[in-house]
């Protein structure tokens, strides 16, 4: 009921910000990022992670075309470290990677109705918290934001629903993209693209069947209410065996491992017991 809620729009501040230009934008971006930005259409956006040459992740964002460019939003404590990452296999591609941080403002909007158009304003379709809704890129000091602000606490409590990570959370330096559950729906990862960076291991895992511990969106089945301070260990009978990792009233995300994906035990976090549940749809 709380995903359904959801009206207005909020703010993106904590997101660092680029424009890559150049005729081999989407070639060269395509050979670095784990979903298939030749999908990329004006009006959209797609949302990939960026590896190591093992797999793990150095940074995950979303990506928006024009005409003339793709746009990058990621997370703002990967500004420096993302940006050396994606320019470095640059040599002879025609593509120019342009930080605008600090000249663009991000908001994310709410609903299936579309943000109006305006010079200089980039509107793309996105479920980047689960509903649908729309990422605005605006020129200047000020976020292009609707009359209605959304409630942050309403928002976070989508993304959780819909088990989806966020990068410090869920999502970090040590994570396999699809122990984030990246494949799922092809939202991050797609398997039919040509090669990029990080390509053989995540091709390994596939070939394998599995990873050793997978996110989970977890139901508290006991417990006194409220919302319980994350990070923090999970257990399952008298042994640690994952984290939880972000929380709302309720549920919770977390890490487990791969064989206990299907027991029908309660984990617990301090005092409350949480069962595994099917994230809900997008």
């Amino acid at each position: 009921m709380f995903v359904e809620e959801i009206l207005g729009g909020l703010p993106l501040p904590d997101r660092a910000l680029w424009k890559v230009t150049g005729e081999d934008r989407v070639r060269y971006l395509n050979g670095q990022v784990t979903n298939d930005l030749s999908l990329l259409t004006p009006g959209r956006s797609l949302y990939g992670a960026v590896l190591t040459g093992k797999g793990r992740m150095e940074g995950e964002g979303f990506f928006a075309a024009t005409e003339d460019a793709v746009w990058i939003d990621a997370p703002l404590p990967v500004r420096e470290s993302l940006r050396a990452r994606l320019e470095k296999f640059l040599i002879a591609d025609d593509a120019m990677i342009e930080d605008v941080t600090d000249s663009y403002r991000l908001s994310h909007w709410f609903g299936e109705e579309a943000p109006p158009a305006a010079p200089g304003r980039v509107v793309s379709r996105s479920a980047r918290f689960g509903p649908p809704g729309w990422d605005v890129w605006e020129p200047g000091a000020a976020p292009c934001l609707p009359a209605r602000l959304a409630a942050p606490e309403a928002v976070d409590r989508a993304r959780i629903e819909h088990a989806l990570g966020a990068w410090g959370r869920e999502l970090g330096p040590e994570t396999l993209p699809q122990e984030a559950r990246l494949e799922e729906g092809g939202r991050g990862l797609s398997y039919e693209k040509g090669c990029y960076v990080g390509q053989e291991t995540v091709a390994r895992v596939r070939s394998i069947g599995h990873v050793n511990r997978r996110l989970v969106l977890l139901r508290q089945a006991s417990g006194p209410a409220g919302v319980p301070e994350t990070p923090q260990p999970l257990a399952f009978g008298e042994k640690e065996v994952g984290k939880l990792t972000s929380a709302a009233e309720g549920i919770a995300l977390g890490y487990v491992p791969r064989t206990l994906l299907e027991e029908a035990g309660e984990f617990r976090a301090g005092e409350r017991a949480y069962r595994i549940a099917p994230p809900k749809a997008g």
